[in-house]
């Protein structure tokens, strides 16, 4: 998930217990630039070229895409229900 990395919990034993959320502050700021942009009135096509003319990492691609922004990869972010606060347990984004 682009913003966080999944951080193992060791228990007992040395075993994996389970998983936390640690916010990865350099992707992180990237999408806190995306929400502001959106909300000064900036199009996914525009904020995608900035983003991309300042060479700012993007999600990890498909295989056989660009590892570039899109207004496609825009677009998820701004409608991912974690970047607004909300966990769904048990559910896995793309």
């Amino acid at each position: 998930m682009f913003g966080y990395r999944n951080v193992p919990v060791l228990g007992d034993g040395g075993q994996r217990s389970h998983v936390v959320r640690e916010i990865r502050e350099d992707e992180a700021a990237t999408v806190r630039r995306i929400f502001t942009m959106v909300g000064a009135g900036t199009g996914l096509r525009k904020i995608a070229q900035t983003l991309n003319v300042e060479g700012l990492r993007s999600p990890r691609a498909r295989a056989g895409r660009h590892h570039s922004w899109a207004a496609s990869s825009i677009r998820a972010v701004l409608f991912n229900r974690l970047y607004k606060g909300e966990v769904v347990w048990g559910h896995q984004e793309a």
